[in-house]
């Protein structure tokens, strides 16, 4: 037996109770942060289940959504402002264009593809290039000859 072995089962018990609810304190913390970053994340499968779900005539409802956010992003950019002007197209694009996706797809999937590139890469790089202001108004008036030609085929479609 060695010295002192008899003593220190005492200094471990008084340890363990007063480290106690300081360990309960920092457990309850991080479940608590862990459940609020959980809820941040939010629900990646609803703009799927969304932009799947979308008829025809939610297409056609939302390329009107498409055309204001881009005439927003124009009077945007046009003003000076082009890092809020690609947020803007990039927003509109993540908010209305991806429902019209599922529904032109089926219709007219080269349309479909032109219509992503043109919106989501073309359009933004262009603005965050700072480029002329008559070139990125020249692509929208694409854009919009686009959608045109997308709701024509969204209302034979059935919409």
């Amino acid at each position: 037996m060695e010295l002192g072995e008899p003593n220190s089962a005492p200094l471990i018990y008084n340890f363990q109770l007063r480290r106690k609810p300081a360990l309960k304190k920092m457990t309850t913390v991080l479940l608590a942060s862990s459940a609020l970053a959980l809820a941040a994340c939010g629900d990646d499968d609803g703009g799927e289940e969304t932009e799947a779900a979308a008829t025809p005539q939610t297409a056609i409802e939302e390329i009107a959504a498409v055309r204001a956010g881009l005439d927003q992003a124009l009077a945007e950019y046009t003003s000076g402002d082009a890092a809020t002007a690609a947020e803007t197209v990039e927003e509109t694009y993540l908010q209305h264009f991806e429902i019209v996706e599922g529904p032109l797809e089926e219709v007219d999937a080269e349309l479909n593809e032109e219509l992503e590139e043109e919106i989501r890469e073309e359009l933004v790089e262009r603005m965050e290039s700072s480029a002329a202001a008559a070139d990125v108004k020249e692509l929208i008036a694409e854009i919009e000859s686009g959608l045109k030609e997308a709701e024509t085929q969204l209302q034979g479609a059935g919409a």
